[in-house]
């Protein structure tokens, strides 16, 4: 239980009227401790807050000051104390800001504030002998997240995750154990960890409920040489020569003075529970150790709070009678599938394998007294990702190292029994996956870690065409038959989806800003003078859509309330577009949420009917060839942005081109002579193909006319047609076609002028029939033929 204050003041031991004043910065520093009111006794004070940034709790006779992080506390003297220096884990520069200010030698005041850091610290005053005056306890939590269950929560999911990987990865049989004291003292808290998440008191005394009921027994006997006439067992009579002694003469017969009596009864001393017995004890050992090396830490305090519980098991009179275990039965039927025994087998192998495991970010997760909560919550997300992408219907793990020597590591690997999680900060690494729905193609799908996208001037690949930038997590997205991303950017059918994690955000107006336009003027402001803006992160969604080639979308991730999911389409379809996702340690539907959208965004990628594939089809065959060759019209000079475009040469009359450029079509013989039906087949054709007229005199080489124009359609029609579309136009007086029976109309707009130049030998290397039907050549072609 916590009482919340803004100002405490502490009695300093062994001086009348000097007191300890702390509180959280705001405005000008009361450090007077008159305000303040008892609490509980005379030693501490506390004043009341509707905002309180300072709690003791008190845990049986411990009391202990909570602070949260991010706020900026100050701290001061009050009274004659001769305090020559502090001594605190938090004068590191890299966790927090740090000061201190003396007055005439003598310690004053000073303020400090913790960053993305959670857990215990300490702060003591030391007099000029070093000696203490006063030692805190301190305690530093998130307001982001709820120290006492979300926090738990998101180191117990990590630690369920390692633990499952330790379990499915190797049988018990081929797991190494180690017997080095030094490195079994340096996996203490692995597997501690493990230990706590897998034995927490309400399921340790219902494992222990379970072998009671059912506990595992055997049939013994017990013998005993007794007078005949006490003997209760009838044994002897199967052997009366070895189970009777003493014979003596008896009415003229002999008779037995004693019998081996056969006493028979269940015991509970049998292998299995001689196991259950060393397990506990073992528990409470690494439960010791871990109060040793950390004494007045948070483990040290859930590791006591499981020694008393094992002692209060062990003291059980069911244990009393189960001798120490000779060997270990690892191949006995009833550890392996009896409940309760199966569990405690369960979390001793845990607690062994793991000097199997090897994390190098294992450290922001459990060790020491402080926890980077900022890069704890990246790792947790991760783990959940990757939780996620399992459990879609369809996806399988692809397993096997890197087949190139550029390829990032593995997210799991493991090499000589040695099992290995590549998570780090600021280390590359990813997990395969293959996603086989039904009835639509396979992808492949690859999550990685904080993956660097460096500028590479191809514009089809999946780099950027700026400066390197690194997302938290990336989802590459391509069809399985490509093998290879490399395979995939070639051919223009990868995505990427990428994602940010940010800690720091509680509601989505500090991830994305307001829509508000007076907001909107007060967040400029408010960057011009203290550098801060609430759209950063929505701005930084749109660079990483922009700046990375093939990104499908980019959207935050936050411990945020009630939002669940904010999603900002560009177009009509799922991608591209940005947004942010609620991921809160703790609360399913979150997990939920994400996992309904990746299903969406993959079925999405599988489909290749949709416009974002349209448009990425499209835009990769356009870029795929860089533009190289110039074009002079009108005294302007500019670049073809597709070599490879048609363009359409057809012969005219040259008293007929100009009629013909201002009416906006053209014609030409579709055959030299045919006998066919009378046709009106529409050709139109893609958009952008070039109209370029050309003629020449008799004895001349064929040039062009001048003038080019845009196609906007073909048609593949009869004469009587063809007659019947100039009348309407009012041009039959002019135009008088009659020398075939089928012609090809093409329609055009946005006429140019275009210089005049020898065009014959393209022409004559596309000509499939009489000069006078049109021919259909490359942008290429027709530019080699202007420089020729």
């Amino acid at each position: 239980m916590a009482a919340g204050f803004d100002k405490i003041a502490i009695s300093i031991p062994g001086h009348a009227d000097a007191w300890f004043v702390l509180t959280c910065a705001s405005g000008d520093f009361d450090s007077s401790p008159a305000d303040c009111l008892a609490i509980g006794g005379t030693l501490i004070l506390g004043r009341s807050s509707g905002d309180p940034t300072i709690s003791i709790t008190q845990e049986g006779t411990e009391s202990r000051i909570r602070l949260i992080e991010t706020r900026l506390y100050q701290w001061a003297i009050e009274g004659e104390v001769n305090a020559a220096s502090v001594q605190s884990p938090l004068e590191e520069k890299r966790r927090q800001r740090w000061s201190v200010r003396k007055r005439h030698s003598r310690l004053d005041s000073g303020e400090f504030c913790v960053v993305n850091h959670l857990g215990f610290s300490s702060f003591k005053l030391l007099d000029e002998s070093e000696n203490t005056l006063l030692e805190l306890p301190l305690e530093f939590i998130s307001q982001k997240l709820d120290f006492d269950t979300e926090y738990r929560r998101m180191t117990e999911d990590i630690a369920a995750f390692c633990e499952q990987l330790l379990l499915n990865w190797s049988a018990p049989t081929s797991l190494r154990f180690s017997s080095d004291p030094a490195t079994e003292r340096k996996l203490l808290l692995e597997q501690f960890l493990f230990l706590r998440h897998f034995l927490n008191d309400e399921r340790l005394g219902l494992l222990l409920e379970a072998i009671s009921r059912h506990p595992h027994s055997k049939l013994i006997k017990q013998t005993n040489w007794k007078p005949a006439g006490t003997a209760r067992s009838h044994d002897y009579l199967g052997n009366p020569s070895r189970m009777l002694r003493s014979w003596r003469q008896h009415g003229g017969r002999k008779v037995p003075g004693e019998v081996l009596d056969v006493h028979k009864e269940d015991t509970h001393d049998t292998p299995p529970n001689q196991f259950i017995k060393f397990a506990l004890t073992r528990f409470r050992q690494i439960c010791l150790e871990v109060t040793e090396l950390l004494p007045s830490s948070t483990s040290a305090r859930e590791a006591t709070a499981l020694v008393n519980a094992l002692d209060a098991l062990l003291a059980r009179r069911f244990f009393r009678e189960v001798s120490p275990m000779r060997r270990l039965p690892l191949d006995n039927q009833t550890l392996q599938k009896r409940e309760g025994y199966r569990e405690i087998l369960r979390a001793w192998i845990l607690t062994q394998a793991a000097t199997t495991l090897d994390w190098e970010g294992n450290e922001d997760c459990y060790q020491g007294e402080t926890r980077d909560v900022a890069t704890l919550y990246e790792y947790w997300i991760f783990l959940q990702m990757h939780k996620i992408l399992e459990s879609i219907n369809g996806i399988s793990k692809l397993e096997g190292e890197s087949i190139h020597s550029d390829d990032p590591k593995e997210f799991i690997s493991e090499s000589d029994g040695q099992i290995t999680i590549n998570l780090s900060s600021g280390e590359h690494s990813r997990a395969r996956f293959l996603y086989s729905p039904k009835e639509t193609p396979a992808l492949i799908i690859e999550l990685h870690y904080e993956r660097t996208f460096s500028h590479k001037a191809s514009a089809t690949s999946g780099a950027s065409y700026s400066r390197q930038f690194r997302p938290d997590y990336t989802l590459s997205i391509y069809p399985a038959h490509l093998l290879s991303e490399k395979a995939a950017e070639k051919a223009g059918k990868i995505a990427h989806l990428h994602f940010d994690a940010k800690y720091r955000a509680q509601k989505l107006t500090e991830v994305f800003g307001d829509d508000e336009e007076t907001d909107l003027r007060s967040e400029k402001a408010e960057n011009k003078v203290l550098s801060s803006y609430k759209r950063g992160d929505l701005l930084k969604m749109h660079t990483y859509n922009d700046a990375l080639r093939k990104t499908i979308g980019s959207y935050v991730l936050y411990p945020g309330g009630s939002e669940s999911k904010t999603a900002l389409r560009k177009f009509h379809e799922i991608s591209p577009g940005v947004g942010a996702l609620v991921m809160k340690p703790g609360q399913d539907a979150c997990l939920d949420v994400l996992k309904g959208f990746l299903c969406d965004v993959f079925a999405h990628q599988s489909s290749q009917f949709t416009q974002y594939r349209y448009l990425s089809d499209t835009n990769h065959s356009i870029v795929e060839s860089k533009p190289y060759r110039s074009l002079e019209e009108g005294g302007e000079t500019y670049q073809i942005a597709r070599r490879n475009a048609p363009c359409v040469l057809m012969w005219l009359k040259r008293k007929a081109s100009t009629l013909f450029r201002e009416n906006g079509f053209a014609y030409c013989h579709a055959v030299p002579k045919s006998d066919a039906q009378k046709l009106d087949l529409d050709l139109s054709i893609q958009t952008g193909s070039e109209f370029i007229p050309c003629g020449c005199g008799r004895g001349q080489p064929l040039t062009t006319l001048g003038w080019r124009a845009k196609i906007t359609g073909a048609r593949f029609l009869s004469k009587e047609k063809l007659r019947a579309y100039i009348g309407k136009r009012g041009l039959s007086e002019q135009l008088k076609p009659s020398s075939v029976e089928h012609y090809i109309l093409y329609e055009f707009e946005e006429v140019a002028n275009f210089r005049k130049f020898n065009i014959g030998e393209a022409h004559r290397r596309h000509r499939s029939g009489s000069e006078y039907m049109a021919v259909t050549c490359t942008w290429d072609e027709i530019l080699k033929a202007q420089e020729e």
